[in-house]
């Protein structure tokens, strides 16, 4: 079933909601968001729990029955993902971490989440030079061909079923976003 509702968490659980309320709620499956920065600060506690083989539902019961989105964007806070390095940078209660796809990789063999955004900076339309922007397509490319290619050849990544988001970068430049 597709999920009807996309349900935002902060530090893996519903905000405002109990996950009980949840599912007398809204039938079905629903679609967890949760953002990186929340996540990779509970990758050892979450690689550690007893029930560790089922990733974040196995931390974070109330997300069984749900689809897992591992979000590099955390939607509660506005910038949230900053560029200008080799990697990505995001904000997290304990500042800001570097998160680049190697990362990001290790975060998803610990979570195993459904879907997992694919690293990219975030370059506002109205601030960007043509040289900032030519870069986060690039770079966003070469970031999505690396998680691509570990996905199919690492046999951890390959053991269960997931898929990768990826996000159309360039602003308003039509061949920018045509070659992301």
């Amino acid at each position: 079933a597709t999920p009807a509702f996309t349900v935002l968490t902060s530090r893996g659980l519903p905000l405002h909601l109990r996950p009980e309320v949840v599912s007398e709620v809204l039938d079905g499956p629903q679609l967890h968001q949760l953002p990186v920065g929340d996540l990779i600060l509970r990758q050892e506690v979450v690689s550690q729990c007893p029930g560790a083989a089922e990733g974040c539902r196995g931390f974070w019961p109330g997300l069984a029955g749900h689809r897992a989105y591992c979000s590099y964007r955390n939607p509660r806070i506005n910038p949230s993902v900053f560029g200008g390095d080799s990697i990505c940078s995001v904000e997290t209660t304990g500042g800001r971490k570097k998160v680049g796809p190697k990362q990001l990789l290790e975060l998803q063999r610990v979570m195993r989440a459904d879907i997992v955004a694919a690293p990219a900076e975030e370059v506002a339309m109205d601030a960007a030079g043509s040289r900032r922007s030519q870069r986060a397509v690039t770079r966003a490319a070469d970031w999505l061909k690396e998680l691509l290619d570990a996905k199919a050849q690492d046999p951890a990544l390959a053991g269960f079923d997931w898929h990768v988001l990826a996000g159309i970068q360039g602003g308003g430049s039509d061949k920018l976003r045509q070659k992301s």
